[in-house]
């Protein structure tokens, strides 16, 4: 939410519950004004006895207007195909 006077960048924190999407299941995040993929750091979960299951996503907005102060995400499952595998770097 942009409260500003000025079009600002800020990074999103989101919390993508284990209950909507198994931990083991690679996402991406979209921006839903444009549909293109933004770039996404994943966090584990930080209190596992107290909090629900899940992950973080810090995903970088940018250019969130004044006029519009929403910025809407999609959060997509990757094909596992898509995902690049870590023997093969």
């Amino acid at each position: 939410m942009n409260t500003c006077s000025w079009p600002r960048t800020e990074t999103a924190r989101l919390f993508l519950p284990e209950s909507t999407v198994e931990l083991s299941d690679a996402v991406q995040v979209l921006d839903a004004r444009t549909g293109t993929s933004l770039p996404t750091g994943e966090e584990a979960q930080s209190n596992e006895r107290h909090r629900a299951a899940g992950r973080f996503l810090n995903v970088p907005l940018a250019t969130c207007r004044p006029v519009a102060p929403s910025a809407w995400t999609d959060i997509v499952p990757i094909a596992p195909d898509a995902v690049p595998d870590a023997d093969s770097t």
